[in-house]
């Protein structure tokens, strides 16, 4: 009776066949996971828009702030709901129907997972979107960015409307 066993090239030549499979399989995976983190970036984005425009067509203008600095704040810290007459000053005074208007054009529920800890708006990698208007950078009545996936701005990776 012949007893069958492997060479060491043919051993070789499996682990090595593995390891091309195994970094296929993670860079297909890591390129799925930042797409998608992409997108889902772009519609967070599309909806600040889209209430932005929303309150231009009804009250006339656009907020120049949005919360704190150039940050967008949608909550209280440790994500509890701030009231319309308190949110509006945060916004640089705006009317307190203005504040209404966009909450309701907002789907809140959905964008909570994108809240952080100090009720502001965040991408999917966790970095605080940016709000400016006017922009008089890029001449445009407003931007909302995403400084992207590397954590700095300016650059080729920033996802903007």
């Amino acid at each position: 009776m012949k007893k069958f066993s492997f060479t060491l090239i043919e051993i070789v030549m499996v682990v090595a066949l593995l390891a091309v499979l195994a970094g296929i399989a993670i860079g297909g995976y890591s390129y799925a996971n930042n797409s998608a983190r992409e997108s889902a970036t772009r519609a967070v984005i599309k909806q600040i828009e889209a209430a932005l425009e929303s309150g231009k067509v009804k009250h006339g203008f656009y907020s120049t702030a949005l919360g704190t600095g150039n940050h967008i704040q949608l909550l209280d810290t440790g994500g509890a709901d701030i009231a319309d007459n308190a949110l509006n000053i945060r916004w640089g005074n705006v009317p307190e129907r203005y504040v209404k208007d966009f909450r309701k054009m907002l789907d809140l529920e959905s964008l909570r997972q994108y809240i952080d800890a100090d009720g502001e708006l965040c991408d999917a990698w966790g970095n605080k979107l940016l709000y400016t208007s006017p922009d008089t950078a890029n001449h445009k009545a407003f931007t909302v960015r995403s400084i992207g996936p590397d954590n700095t701005a300016n650059n080729a990776d920033d996802i903007t409307n």
